[in-house]
């Protein structure tokens, strides 16, 4: 595995706060050579690998570093927290609840064919999806996470790419506690600040009122963000 660098363009101004994390995670901080671009570096013999490129280091922020920093190194990145949650990737170790969940909750994801799959072939499409979803597209469903225990206690996030939907799931008996809200809250800062995503749908169907309740109230806060999709 290569290390992570940052490398930034010789007519960027470095914010501060990035030097600093680059400091205390012992990340070299590197300037493109004369002759490349920043991003095609076929000449300079140094053989860069960019798994991520920042177009401008005003876009770059220390939280979004944690991230892609957890990425090189193998590690489930946080994506928020509360005083009571831990929004974070879904971990191999977390898989025996994650599948548990489906089993419950078949429709909390897009990918129907997850129910029915036998531990073994739950891992290797999970290992598929931390490449794709969490990597490449840069969202996914997350686990949730009680801050005081670590005990995983459903999920939440963005599914899909033609229509990106918040997807969120708990198990029974952390129902009713305000949990949902405080999760949907925390993945759509992370799409508010991060993703160039215009917007997010949700659907619920109409009999559910306690879904369609919440549906209304994260659009109340994040106007503009919500598409709420009522389902007769």
């Amino acid at each position: 595995m290569h290390e992570a660098m940052l490398i930034i363009e010789k007519d960027e101004k470095i914010p501060a706060a990035v030097l600093e994390w680059a400091e205390s995670h012992s990340v070299p901080v590197e300037f493109c050579p004369d002759g490349t671009d920043g991003i095609n570096d076929t000449d300079s013999g140094l053989g860069f690998k960019y798994d991520y490129v920042i177009t401008y280091s005003s876009d770059i922020t220390t939280g979004y570093l944690d991230i892609l920093y957890c990425h090189s190194h193998g590690l489930s990145a946080v994506i928020g927290t509360s005083d009571r949650l831990i929004i974070r990737e879904i971990a191999l170790e977390d898989l025996n609840s994650y599948r548990d969940l489906i089993e419950l909750f078949p429709d909390a994801v897009s990918d129907s064919s997850l129910k029915g799959l036998t531990k073994e072939e739950f891992h290797e499409r999970h290992l598929a999806y931390i490449k794709y979803s969490y990597r490449f597209l840069g969202y996914g469903i997350y686990g949730v996470f009680l801050k005081k225990d670590g005990q995983m206690i459903g999920i939440a996030g963005v599914d899909g790419t033609d229509r990106p939907t918040l997807s969120y799931a708990l198990f029974k008996e952390h129902q009713g506690y305000g949990y949902a809200y405080e999760a949907c809250r925390i993945i759509l800062e992370y799409v508010k600040d991060y993703l160039d995503l215009p917007h997010i749908d949700i659907n619920v169907k109409k009999e559910n009122t306690a879904s369609l309740k919440l549906a209304k109230k994260l659009g109340e806060a994040f106007p503009g963000l919500i598409r709420l999709n009522i389902i007769e």
